[in-house]
């Protein structure tokens, strides 16, 4: 249905953004996110099936993740 929840990050700094990006590396959803957040969910209504990459990043790190929509 588009919407999918990303739970248990840690981050270095205080604040970070999550980033998704299709498969040719266009990015297509980019939040701010906080370290007081313990989970955050994400509506992608309009995304369409294919491969996504999604990336967390503080500042310091980078967390990358694949995720499949059908």
């Amino acid at each position: 249905n588009g919407t999918f929840t990303i739970a248990d990050y840690s981050l270095v700094n205080q604040s970070g953004h999550i980033e998704i990006y299709n498969a040719i590396g266009q990015q297509i959803f980019k939040q701010d996110i906080t370290a007081t957040q313990s989970s955050i969910e994400i509506q992608l209504s309009n995304i369409t099936s294919g491969i996504y990459n999604i990336k967390l990043r503080d500042g310091v790190n980078t967390t990358e993740q694949k995720v499949i929509i059908e």
